[in-house]
C-alpha cells in the first residue's frame, strides 16, 4: 500500500515559480506581481506539510485568481487551443494512416495530456508540436 504524498521542501519553490509565472501571464504591473507573490509566501509560511501538494496548489491558485482576477492563463489557453486545432487535421491523417489507428490515437492523446504548464514551462511551441508528433514514432510496448 502506498503512502499518501505530502508537501516536501522541493514543493515550495515550485509553488512560488508557478505564482510568478501566473502573475507575469496576467499583468505587467510589478507591484501587483509582488503583491500576489507575498500573499502566497504568507500562505506557504502557514502550510500544513501533511497536505498533498495538489491541495496546496489549489490554495495558491485561489490566491492568484483573487489577486489578479479571472484566469491568468486565459491567453495561453487560447493560444494552445488554436495550436491544437491547427495540428488536428495533420494528426488525424497520421492516426488514420497508422497500422493501428487506436494505438496511434492513444499515443497522441497521452502526449497531449503530458503538456502541463503548471509543472514546468514547456518551452517554444515548436517543441510541443515535435513532442506530440513524435509520440506516433515511439515503439509499441505490450
Amino acid at each position: 500500500m502506498s503512502r499518501p504524498m505530502h508537501i516536501q521542501l522541493d514543493c515550495l519553490p515550485c509553488f512560488l515559480r508557478q505564482t510568478l509565472e501566473a502573475a507575469r501571464q496576467a499583468t505587467n504591473d510589478e507591484e501587483l506581481q509582488r503583491s500576489v507573490m507575498l500573499q502566497v509566501c504568507r500562505a506557504l509560511h502557514f502550510i500544513d506539510a501533511r497536505r498533498p501538494p495538489p491541495a496546496m496548489a489549489q490554495q495558491v491558485h485561489r490566491i492568484i485568481r483573487a489577486t489578479l482576477g479571472d484566469d491568468p492563463y486565459r491567453n495561453l489557453k487560447d493560444r494552445m487551443n488554436r495550436l491544437g486545432l491547427a495540428l488536428l487535421r495533420r494528426l488525424r491523417r497520421a492516426v488514420q494512416a497508422a497500422g493501428n489507428p487506436f494505438d496511434a490515437a492513444a499515443r497522441v492523446a497521452t502526449a497531449a495530456n503530458c503538456i502541463d504548464f503548471g509543472a514546468r514551462s514547456p518551452g517554444p511551441l515548436s517543441h510541443l508540436v515535435r513532442f506530440v508528433e513524435s509520440s506516433l514514432q515511439m515503439p509499441a510496448r505490450g
